[in-house]
C-alpha cells in the first residue's frame, strides 16, 4: 500500500472517528485527520507532522522536546527543564536557590543520611531568622562559633570563648585535691565581665581549703554600724574559752584555733552554721576585739598592783 488517507469512519462504538482493523503496512504517506490511537507505535517518527501543542520537532529515540504537557505514569531517563510539582528527582545534583533575608521563621532542610538519594526533611524544633541570621535548635552538640543566646546547660567546655553574653550560670564541679586553684574575680559587681585571676596574689589549695592571699581586711567602717557598746567582762570571757591544737580530719593536717561550739555558748554572734551540713564556722576577727578588751582589763589591774 503506497498511502492510506483515513477520515472521519463511524467505528464499533457508533462514533464517528478513524478506525484501522488489523495489520496493514504502508510505504507512502499516512495522513490522519482525526485521533490515531495504537497500542504500540514503532519507528523514530522523524516525518510526524502537524502535531501541534505536544511535539515541536522529530521525535527521537533519545530525546523527546515538548513545549507544552507530558502526561505520563512514569518517565525512564534524564529530563531537562522545570519539574514544577515533582515529588522525587533521583540524582539531581543541583538545585536553584534564592537569596533571602526577610523571612523570620524559615525551617532549615535536612537529610537522614550524607550520600545517595535522600529524601529533604524539615523540623519545627531547627528554624532560621533569615532576617537576623539567628539559627535556632532545642539543644547545640560540637563547637560553635559567633554569638549565642539561651542556656548551654551540658556545654562541657567553653574553648577560647571570648565573651559568654548574659550567662548567668555555669556548671561546677566539686573539687578536692588540687593544690593549686585560682579564684576567679572580675574588676565589676555586675554586668558583662570577664573574668580574671591572680596567681601570684591569691591561690586556693582544694585538698586543705587553705586560702592564700598577700593581706586580708575585714570592713570595719563606722559608717557602716550601730548599736556600739564596749565589751565587758573580756577577761572572764576569754578564761572560758580553750586555745586548742587540733588535726582535720579530712586531710590530716595539724592546726591551731578554737572550737565554734564553745565560742557559741559564749559569744553566739561569732558562729555561722552551713545550712546543708550544719557545719559551724568562727569569725575570728570578732575575738580580736575581745582579746584587746581582756589585754586592757589586765593592764589596768597591774597598773593597780603597781600603784600599791
Amino acid at each position: 500500500m503506497s498511502q492510506l488517507n483515513i477520515n472521519n469512519i463511524k467505528n464499533k462504538r457508533g462514533d464517528f472517528g478513524p478506525v484501522l482493523v488489523g495489520y496493514s503496512t504502508v510505504s507512502g504517506d499516512l495522513n490522519v485527520t482525526g485521533d490515531l490511537t495504537a497500542n504500540l507505535f514503532t519507528g523514530d517518527g522523524s516525518g510526524l507532522t502537524n502535531v501541534a501543542g505536544i511535539v515541536t520537532s522529530n521525535i527521537k529515540a533519545d530525546t523527546i522536546t515538548v513545549t507544552g504537557v507530558v502526561t505520563a505514569t512514569t518517565f525512564d531517563g534524564n529530563v531537562t527543564g522545570n519539574a514544577d510539582t515533582a515529588t522525587t528527582a533521583t540524582n539531581a545534583e543541583n538545585i536553584e536557590l534564592v537569596d533571602e533575608s526577610f523571612e523570620t521563621t524559615c525551617y532549615v532542610v535536612y537529610t537522614t543520611a550524607a550520600t545517595g538519594n535522600q529524601e529533604p526533611k524539615t523540623g519545627s524544633n531547627l528554624t532560621f531568622n533569615s532576617s537576623n541570621g539567628t539559627l535556632t535548635a532545642t539543644s547545640f552538640s560540637g563547637n560553635l562559633t559567633g554569638d549565642v543566646t539561651g542556656n548551654a546547660d551540658t556545654a562541657t567546655s567553653s574553648t577560647s570563648a571570648t565573651t559568654a553574653t548574659n550567662a548567668n550560670n555555669v556548671n561546677l564541679a566539686d573539687e578536692g585535691s588540687d593544690t593549686t586553684c585560682f579564684p576567679t574575680f572580675a574588676t565589676n559587681s555586675s554586668g558583662n565581665q570577664a573574668l580574671k585571676t591572680d596567681a601570684s596574689a591569691l591561690t586556693y589549695n582544694a585538698s586543705t581549703g587553705q586560702l592564700t592571699a598577700v593581706d586580708l581586711n575585714a570592713t570595719s567602717d563606722i559608717n557602716l554600724k550601730k548599736d556600739i557598746e564596749v565589751i565587758t567582762d573580756a577577761t572572764g570571757l576569754i578564761k572560758q574559752l580553750n586555745g586548742v591544737r587540733f588535726t582535720w580530719k579530712e586531710n590530716d593536717r595539724k592546726s591551731l584555733g578554737v572550737i565554734a561550739q564553745e565560742v557559741e555558748e559564749l559569744l553566739p554572734e561569732l558562729i555561722s552554721e552551713r545550712t546543708d551540713t550544719g557545719t559551724k564556722s568562727v569569725n575570728y576577727n570578732g575575738l580580736v576585739g575581745v582579746l584587746i578588751e581582756a589585754v586592757k582589763e589586765l593592764s589596768a589591774r597591774v597598773d593597780e598592783l603597781e600603784k600599791r
